[in-house]
């Protein structure tokens, strides 16, 4: 018998397997995913800083390629209705 124990750190949902401890990133679902704009008249450096922040949680937690996938996808549409070049993104990436 197979059995799952979930529990919620922070932003992190914790599922407890036999055989192994599963994390994940939790989003609320009536969060904004706002940022600054693109647009708008900030430094780089400012606008750059919550795709920074969410990119090196998604390195440094140790997910699964499922999990990792999914929060790249919500990294890049946050960043899309924030007009955000994805090609500074990528560039971002290969940084970190």
């Amino acid at each position: 018998m197979e059995s799952e124990i979930n529990i919620h750190f922070i932003d992190l949902p914790l599922t407890e397997r036999p055989t192994c401890l599963k994390i994940g990133i939790f989003h609320k679902p009536t969060s904004t995913d706002t940022t600054i704009n693109f647009l708008s008249n900030h430094p780089l450096e400012h606008k750059m800083a919550a795709y920074r922040y969410l990119t090196h949680r998604m390195y440094t937690l140790p997910l699964d390629k499922e999990q990792e996938d999914r929060e790249w996808r919500h990294i890049v549409n946050t960043a899309f209705r924030n007009n955000f070049p994805q090609n500074l993104l990528f560039r971002l990436i290969h940084k970190i």
